[in-house]
């Protein structure tokens, strides 16, 4: 029994040094194997809990008397319990803080921007649309079919078709 929960907790700890020394590679990897859409049993804790259940089971057999099968049963249970933190208060919060660049072109209705190349009263230029990662350029046309000169801060009121119907916005508008 005891070399089991010798082979979990140095499995988990040379997993945790290649992490360190992998980084990135590994990480891929490892949760291209364990993608199960399971938000909860990600790689990182699944590992982390058997490293946790080799030492709370070494343990637990150098300072009880307690039987083979208790001993089991109470490192799974410090286990499980390890899972279930690591998952709170590591895995989750780092999933929820991944953020992405990426938006639906009908979000940007509405949103403030400036003219990059001006937009003629017929025809197409650029703008330049802020967002909540940064800025995005999209080709834009007048919405009122009046030229719009390079500096000018727009309005998005429509898209269609990738593109932006802008109209002119002094900033002191506030809809």
């Amino acid at each position: 029994m005891e070399t089991i929960f010798w082979y979990c907790l140095a499995g988990g700890i040379l997993f945790a040094i290649s992490t360190l020394l992998l980084g990135d590679l590994l990480s891929g990897i490892v949760e291209a194997l364990f993608e199960w859409g399971i938000p909860f049993l990600h790689p990182y804790t699944i590992v982390g809990s058997i490293t946790v259940f080799g030492g709370a089971g070494l343990i637990l057999l150098r300072t009880t008397e307690q039987a083979h099968v208790v001993i089991i049963l109470i490192a799974a249970g410090i286990a499980f319990f390890s899972h279930y933190l690591l998952y709170i208060f590591y895995v989750k919060p780092i999933q929820n803080s991944e953020n992405s660049t990426a938006f639906r072109f009908s979000d940007l209705v509405g949103r403030e921007g400036e003219v990059t190349i001006s937009v003629p009263e017929a025809g197409y230029g650029e703008v330049m649309i802020f967002t909540s990662a940064g800025h995005t350029n999209q080709i834009a046309a007048s919405h009122q079919h009046t030229p719009i000169p390079e500096g000018t801060l727009v309005k998005v009121v429509a898209t269609r078709e990738h593109t932006l119907y802008v109209v002119p916005h002094s900033p002191m508008e506030r809809n």
